[in-house]
């Protein structure tokens, strides 16, 4: 997942996930067992650079490398998800 905002280990965080591409993703990530991880990247620009190719998630490209793991602790789905 690469938002724009920063997640640093150890912090608890809500989110509110609304981009069709990041619902899709948490959708397959609950529907399966427990425990439901994912991988967070800061992402400079946020979603405006996710089909930009000067940041593609490559060796060379402007995207960070290094992201964190972030474990989904409860999950609710709501109307404008």
């Amino acid at each position: 997942c690469r938002w724009e905002a920063v997640m640093l280990p150890g912090f608890n965080n809500i989110l509110n996930v609304w981009q069709p591409m990041y619902t899709h993703m948490f959708e397959q990530i609950i529907s399966g067992p427990r425990p439901w991880y994912y991988v967070h990247l800061h992402t400079p620009g946020g979603t405006r650079n996710l089909m930009n190719s000067e940041y593609a998630l490559k060796q060379g490209s402007k995207a960070p490398m290094v992201g964190v793991l972030m474990r989904i602790e409860s999950a609710k789905r709501t109307q404008d998800s």
